[in-house]
């Protein structure tokens, strides 16, 4: 059985604007979000006013860019799994950097 590992890479939100942002991919890919102080996981779709987190309790919550609308989006991050030996060719290029 192969194992996977988790990383996080942060989305800039700093490019988003109003309801859209070009980091954040709609679809599977996972996301660890942080809004008004609280963590959720999920995924985001897009409708027409934008786009949709679904994992933000049962109902799903707009994007808004921070500053926009009363906005509680604080940071976004996409949940990267790779496989174990990904992993360690990772750790292994790093070491070799030092």
């Amino acid at each position: 059985m192969k194992s996977y590992h988790a990383r996080l890479v942060p989305v800039d939100l700093s490019k988003a604007e109003e309801s859209e942002c070009p980091g954040i991919k709609t679809g599977r890919t996972q996301y660890l979000c942080l809004i008004g102080g609280e963590f959720f996981a999920g995924t985001f779709n897009r409708q027409w006013y934008g786009l949709n987190f679904e994992g933000w309790h049962d109902v799903g919550l707009q994007f808004d860019a921070p500053g926009t609308n009363a906005s509680r989006w604080q940071a976004v991050w996409e949940i990267l799994t790779e496989p174990e030996d990904e992993v360690e060719k990772l750790v292994r290029k790093v070491k070799a950097r030092k």
